[in-house]
């Protein structure tokens, strides 16, 4: 043949292309898929457009179109979808990349899925990983539900699966795999866990976080045994790391120290907080150091500042203020404590403000009631208002309209309210009334005593039946004016027929500036025509001179007459002394 020379020098050869066989027999016919296209083993070295499959060879010039590789290498640009089982892609390529046994080693802009391979180059799109293994940089998205993330993802991380173990930037969805790298973004966890650094939100549904996590971390069922700065919010879970930051729980429990603000409506807190509690219906086991709200849950640790409670229950020391509408105090408080509605069952050292509840314990310092009542021991002062007090009081108790039904010792001033118990120190009293013994001292300057007194009464304008050393004694008090144009209007009666004779007398004394004149009369009635004049001497007493009038006949009615000697209004005090 005239061309052999330039298509095949060697003739055996040439013979063998032409008849299929070679010398020797042996057929040797050119191979040939379904379609009719020559299979070759060697190389590519040009440009190929349409469908490429290499299961040994190479490609290192561009292919437009499909390429698949079983064990082969493609060194050249290719556009379009490349099918990896087991070789390797070391150039760029533009389009889907499906791996499920080689590698890509290049730069690759559109979707890759890897089962099995790995991938060590720069990605730019979506990256499907089931099996496989990135360790180069992703911008996109990569859905990881078994393989592994060995490098920089900056985009959306879904991982069901596998793990990362490299720095995301943007959103990390984790469902049963793990992340231990840092994460600079959102991590929604339903299954997984966190090992590693969060920077951003962490929303934890069922699994764990263990490393710090700065920004807000939002957990219903799973549980945080990292440090977190920031806000967390708890439906569910567990937090058994510090937090510093605000920290809601509506059903799990916190086991660590938080700094901040704690909201609990239904979980726990089992560890130190510093900062304010708020807690509607959980219970708190830890030290608190701030401020603590709670309307319906419970305290049952120390607590250091101020508690508010409206309808839960304080059952630890707390030292500050404690101000309770309607829930109840069952441990020690210092401090201060108002209280509208609920109870106080222990010990309070310091101010207790009682509107509306009650005290039934030991407080030490100073009560202030005004429509509650105390029952316990009280050491200090209270005011009552409107309240009653039956337990044991040592101290100063003033009284301005309340009740006090028990034991007091100290001093009891008491401006409209009333004593019914036993007292032993000093009463002053102004208005109200006191039905109980008294042993000391009693100051009344307006009300009543009906009661023992043991000791010294002072009357300056009250009334006294009381009974003194055994003995039924009354006491009573007037100011009368005298002038010499209205003598009707001074005299002083009272009823004797509970005295026996010479059981009773007047003190009077002049303290105005003219001279008045003074007699006792006597009567079986209070009708004006009755009284007469009794058998003692009508008396004339000068400016500031006093005398005793002893009565010498004995009726119902003795009464102290004194008269004007001039046109000036004079003064005069009348004392009246009786003993049964």
């Amino acid at each position: 043949m005239p061309n052999n020379i330039v298509f095949n020098n060697v003739a055996e050869n040439l013979k063998t292309q032409i008849y299929g066989t070679t010398s020797s027999g042996t057929v040797t016919a050119l191979l040939v898929d379904n379609s009719g296209n020559i299979q070759i083993g060697g190389s590519i070295n040009s440009t190929v457009t349409g469908t490429v499959n290499i299961s040994g060879g190479s490609i290192t010039s561009t292919v437009t179109g499909t390429v698949s590789i079983s064990d082969g290498s493609i060194t050249a640009t290719v556009t379009g979808t490349v099918n990896i089982s087991g070789g390797n892609i070391n150039s760029t390529v533009t389009g889907t990349v499906n791996v499920s046994g080689g590698s890509i080693t290049s730069t690759v802009t559109g979707t890759v899925s890897i089962s099995d391979g790995s991938i060590t180059a720069t990605v730019t799109g979506t990256v499907n990983v089931s099996g496989g293994n990135i360790d180069s940089t992703v911008t996109g998205t990569v859905n990881v539900s078994g393989g592994n993330i060995n490098s920089t993802v900056t985009g959306t991380v879904n991982v069901s699966g596998g793990s990362i173990t490299s720095t995301v930037t943007g959103t990390v969805s984790i469902s049963d795999g793990n992340i231990t790298a840092t994460v600079t973004g959102t991590v929604n966890v339903s299954g997984g866990n966190i090992d590693s650094t969060v920077t951003g939100t962490v929303n934890v549904s069922g699994g764990s976080i263990t490393s710090t996590v700065t920004g807000t971390v939002s957990i219903s069922d799973g549980s945080i045994t990292a440090t977190v700065t920031g806000t967390v919010n708890v439906s569910g879970g567990n937090i058994n790391s510090t937090v510093t930051g605000t920290v809601n729980v509506s059903g799990g429990n916190i086991n660590s120290t938080v700094t901040g603000t704690v909201n609990v409506s239904g979980g726990s807190i089992t560890s130190t907080v510093t900062g304010t509690v708020s807690i509607s219906d959980g219970s708190i086991t830890a030290t608190v150091t701030g401020t603590v709200n709670v309307s319906g849950g419970n305290i049952d640790s120390t607590v250091t500042g101020t508690v508010n409670v409206s309808g839960g229950n304080i059952n630890s020391t707390v030292t500050g203020t404690v101000n309770v509408s309607g829930g109840s105090i069952t441990s020690t408080v210092t401090g201060t404590v108002s209280i509208s509605d609920g109870n106080i069952t222990a010990t309070v050292t310091g101010t207790v403000n009682v509107s509306g509840g009650n005290i039934d314990s030991t407080v030490t310092g100073t009560v202030n009631v005004s429509g509650g009542s105390i029952t316990s021991t009280v050491t200090g002062t209270v005011s009552i208002s409107d309240g009653s007090i039956t337990a044991t009081v040592t101290g100063t108790v003033n009284v301005s309209g309340g009740n006090i039904n028990s034991t007091v010792t100290g001093t009891v001033n008491v401006s409209g309210g009333s004593i019914t118990s036993t007292v032993t120190g000093t009463v002053s009293i102004s208005d109200g009334s006191i039905t109980a013994t008294v042993t000391g001292t009693v100051n009344v300057s307006g009300g009543s005593i009906t009661a023992t007194v043991t000791g010294t009464v002072n009357i300056s304008g009250g009334s006294i039946s009381a009974t003194i050393a055994g003995h039924g004694f009354t006491s009573s008090f007037a100011t009368l004016t005298a002038n010499a144009s209205a003598p009707i209007n001074t005299s002083f009666s009272f009823d004797t027929s509970q005295f026996g004779y010479n059981n009773y007398s007047f003190y009077v004394k002049n303290t105005g500036t003219a001279t008045v004149s003074a007699r006792l009369q006597v009567s079986p009635t209070t009708a004006e025509s009755y009284y007469v004049n009794d058998t003692t001497a009508e008396i004339t007493l000068t400016p500031n001179q006093a005398v005793v009038l002893a009565p010498g006949l004995f009726l119902n009615y003795t009464r102290l007459r004194v008269l004007g000697t001039s046109e000036a209004t004079i003064t005069v005090e009348g004392y009246f002394n009786g003993q049964n």
